[in-house]
């Protein structure tokens, strides 16, 4: 059975941090991209937020600066995140509030909700009518404020550690409200393209590979993995963030890797998808396992994932299921479903009933980890499986067999090529 270890989630309060660092006390401020006269700012410590009377109010800036001064004591304090340079330069944070194809006077520069650099190099944020003072939103961008000085080569925002500049941020996001309906909100993605690589991001598509709601969000969803390896497998907050200024040059899924140890990394990914598979493979509605993922969390995925998806549909986007095993049967996934370095396959047992013997025909044994995953009624049973193994069908409602690959190595998207079959037992 898969292990379950659960603890007290770490969670920082606003207002209970100990020794939030200052800013200096000298800072003015950079007038980029306003207009004297008509954009009024208020500002606080490191924080100058500037917003168009007609569109907001002094309240609102400093409900503003209120949640990101929160943010900052918690990623400096907590996780010994660091200053951006904006302070070292003399000059306060630059937040502007502004509403997309509203005449706010900031110029049609294509702001949406994020953390950018000016024409002067430094950072700035961009906060959309909606979300200016929402707590998970400013905790996520206001983390990448404090990314800004991640000197790390390992940590490049490119590539294949570009990844968890958006995942880090979501785990933080993650760690400060525990409990939000909405804070795994793209956890769908994960099981909806299983044989993407753990570290797929913006830079590092293979060609053919589809673009897509479904894949451009599959980072955000990674710190749903982070979270599990912290609760289930030890793994220190203190890891997440140090390896960005600490001077790696190891990628951030090999320096987490080596932080749980690399046997237990590629046992907690194996356990981790048979979670995700047995939590989103039947659907909203379903019972699923009791883990890090609530139901009402995974149900509001769903529902995220199914706007998507009918938005914008897209052939090869949802391929949950990699292939059906029919007894007695050799089974081998197409091309574009084969398993990516630190990906799974998901294959469903066609009428499961009595016993079978798993057999697996591959180079890369050794690396591969299976899983059976089974329902019966409202109890998933989640069980590690090896070749040759004899396996009991009997009772189950359905049943599926997770075949993770975790290969010694930590970059690139090259494909590993298996077959499958499930003989009657004698």
């Amino acid at each position: 059975m898969l292990r379950y270890l659960f603890s007290g989630l770490f969670c920082v309060v606003a207002g209970a941090v100990s020794a939030c660092p200052a800013p200096p006390d000298n800072l003015t401020l950079q007038q980029m991209y306003v207009q004297p006269g008509r954009h009024q700012v208020v500002e606080q410590g490191m924080w100058a937020v500037w917003y168009e009377p007609a569109f907001f109010t002094a309240a609102d800036a400093q409900a503003t600066i209120d949640n990101l001064e929160s943010t900052r004591c918690a990623a400096m304090d907590d996780y010994a995140m660091q200053w951006p340079p904006n302070p070292a330069a003399g000059v306060r944070f630059n937040v502007y509030l502004h509403g997309p194809g509203q005449d706010d006077g900031f110029g049609d520069y294509g702001w949406a909700n994020g953390v950018g650099d000016n024409d002067a190099g430094l950072p700035f944020m961009t906060l959309p009518d909606g979300v200016t003072a929402d707590p998970d939103n400013l905790n996520h961008e206001g983390f990448h404020v404090f990314q800004w000085a991640a000197s790390s080569p390992g940590y490049a925002n490119d590539g294949d550690s570009g990844w968890f500049i958006e995942t880090s941020a979501q785990w933080f996001m993650a760690e400060r409200n525990p409990d939000g309906v909405d804070i795994h909100l793209t956890a769908s993605t994960i099981a909806a393209n299983p044989q993407l690589p753990l570290w797929l991001g913006f830079y590092n598509q293979a060609p053919k590979d589809p673009v897509h709601w479904m894949t451009d969000n599959r980072q955000y969803a990674m710190h749903l993995f982070i979270r599990y390896l912290g609760e289930e497998w030890g793994l220190p907050d203190t890891a997440v963030t140090a390896g960005f200024f600490d001077g790696t040059t190891l990628m951030p899924q090999d320096y987490l890797s080596r932080a749980v140890g690399p046997a237990n990394f590629a046992t907690a990914w194996a356990d981790f998808a048979a979670l995700m598979t047995a939590s989103f493979v039947e659907g909203p509605g379903v019972p699923m396992p009791d883990w890090e993922l609530t139901r009402a969390q995974r149900d509001a995925s769903w529902t995220e994932r199914t706007r998507n998806v009918q938005a914008d549909p897209r052939d090869g986007i949802e391929n949950d299921i990699t292939l059906t095993l029919k007894p007695g049967e050799w089974a081998s996934p197409p091309a574009r479903l084969r398993p990516r370095p630190w990906s799974y396959n998901v294959l469903r047992i066609a009428q499961p009933q009595g016993a079978g013997i798993v057999q697996l025909d591959t180079q890369n044994a050794g690396q591969m980890k299976l899983r059976l995953v089974t329902r019966h009624g409202d109890i998933w049973v989640l069980k590690p499986i090896d070749p040759g193994q004899q396996v009991d069908l009997a009772k189950a409602d359905s049943a599926y067999i997770v075949l993770a690959w975790t290969p010694p190595l930590f970059e690139g998207a090259q494909m590993v090529d298996y077959r499958i079959k499930l003989d009657p037992a004698p």
